[in-house]
């Protein structure tokens, strides 16, 4: 089946996670999967938690801002395409889509495409990959959570101390997450790439 915005759309609604697409008017028509989510929704996020980046105005939700942003963390040879409250990034590699974990500060190869990482959210149960993140009435804390805000734990995710149930959580802005994460990665000589 051609893949398109209708079929991808479809998808996101019968999904087993809430996934709210905050939709444009958009007539064009693409190649990519990429440019196909990108250009046919401003934002989408997924369980409150994760949020694919897309063509929305704010540089939490446009893809090239975005990057343009964080570029420093991300890495040069890496094209964020989504975030997470906890400060973890999905990000396009040589290789495919790679996860930057903020439970061990280190990228991770997913194996899977672009196209793979939105069939992904659309069919399985992502809440499953976040479990070890997840808490007790999580999605209370997480709902109303704008987006240039995350969610900071002490001890910190990385910490072999660290109990999420228990362990003491703040809002802070997104980007001093992603610094700080950045910041112990360089001191614990984590792999940035």
């Amino acid at each position: 089946m051609k893949l398109n915005w209708k079929n991808i759309k479809t998808g996101f609604d019968n999904s087993l996670n809430k996934i709210e697409v905050f939709e444009k008017n958009n007539e064009t028509h693409y190649d990519s999967p990429l440019d196909i989510v990108v250009n046919n929704a401003s934002l989408i996020i997924v369980n409150n938690y994760l949020r694919v980046l897309c063509s929305g105005e704010t540089e939490y939700e446009h893809i090239l801002q975005f990057n343009d942003k964080f570029k420093i963390i991300i890495g040069e040879k890496k094209y964020a395409i989504a975030y997470d409250v906890f400060g973890g990034i999905f990000a396009i590699t040589e290789r495919g889509i790679s996860y930057f974990s903020p439970d061990n500060l280190s990228w991770e190869d997913l194996e899977i495409s672009y196209e793979g990482f939105i069939t992904w959210i659309s069919t399985k149960n992502i809440n499953e990959f976040y479990e070890s993140f997840l808490w007790k009435d999580s999605d209370l804390f997480i709902k109303d959570l704008k987006l240039n805000e995350g969610i900071t734990m002490y001890p910190f995710l990385w910490a072999k101390e660290c109990d999420v149930n228990t362990a003491t959580k703040r809002i802070i802005p997104y980007a001093e997450l992603l610094v700080t994460n950045y910041e112990f990665c360089k001191e614990f000589n984590c792999s940035t790439n």
